[in-house]
């Protein structure tokens, strides 16, 4: 997912040119790898994984306006989960999963 969260932001900053493989990247995130994005999420997880799980999300959003529309259809945010995350916090490390 780091992986994935690295390339999507390459892209979205200066790299253009291969937008389409980015968005290929993100349908296929989005058709094969939210079960484990959405496993991730849980209230249980470390939040190192919480916070990977967010980076890759908004990395996904950060490459374009269509790619931003494709994530939210896939989210709902009316799931428990994510109130649960608001409330989630890390003393031990400087960023927390809500940062």
């Amino acid at each position: 997912m780091k992986t994935f969260c690295h390339i999507l932001m390459r892209i979205a900053s200066d790299l253009h040119i291969f937008s389409a493989a980015g968005n290929a990247i993100v349908n296929e995130i989005l058709a094969n790898g939210m079960k484990t994005v959405f496993g991730f999420l849980k209230p249980k997880q470390k939040s190192s994984r919480v916070k990977l799980a967010l980076h890759l999300l908004s990395s996904m959003v950060a490459l374009g306006k269509q790619a931003a529309h494709r994530v939210i259809s896939k989210l709902d945010f009316s799931n428990v989960t994510f109130t649960q995350l608001l409330n989630k916090t890390n003393f031990s490390e400087e960023e927390d999963c809500r940062a």
